[in-house]
């Protein structure tokens, strides 16, 4: 399977020098176009060693620095996506970095693609149920499943 590039090394090595052991960090996000959050929460960041052991990442600071040095690449990631991303609804999942394969594979999660999840956080932001008919019409025809599913798509971010 081909995988859309979207270099940045640079990135790589960032994470690299902050979390030495690591080979893969995961870093959530959610929220909507009024609130949008990467993976700032202390303690929400996850790293895993060669081992798949989980690395300790007990530091405010590591915590910020990886959210920071990172936030802009997974905007673009999200944006640059398959998937139809609609920022005027939540939306929550994580991206996760491969720093062995140098690939970013971002994952929404299943409840983004939940008809009935979907129907029932919009009702709740007080949406008419015109509102709701129509944001649901603007996706595309086969978005949605019962129960959904999740979204999973890779990236290289090697540049070459």
């Amino acid at each position: 399977m081909k995988i859309k590039t979207i270099p940045n090394p640079e990135l790589l090595k960032q994470i690299k020098s902050i979390i030495p052991d690591a080979v893969e960090v995961i870093i959530p996000f959610w929220g909507d176009d009024t609130s949008f959050d990467i993976g700032s929460d202390y303690d929400s960041i996850e790293a895993f060693d060669e081992h798949d052991d989980d690395i300790d990442l007990d530091d405010e600071e590591i915590n910020y620095n990886i959210t920071e040095k990172s936030r802009g690449y997974i905007h673009k990631l999200l944006s640059e996506s398959k998937f139809f991303f609609n920022m005027r609804l939540f939306m929550s999942g994580y991206v996760s970095f491969d720093l062995k394969k140098k690939i970013a594979t971002t994952c929404l999660s299943d409840d983004m693609n939940d008809i009935d999840y979907m129907k029932r956080e919009l009702k709740s932001q007080g949406r008419s149920d015109e509102e709701v008919d129509k944001i649901l019409k603007s996706f595309p025809k086969d978005y949605f499943t019962e129960g959904g599913e999740d979204m999973i798509e890779s990236f290289s971010m090697s540049d070459k």
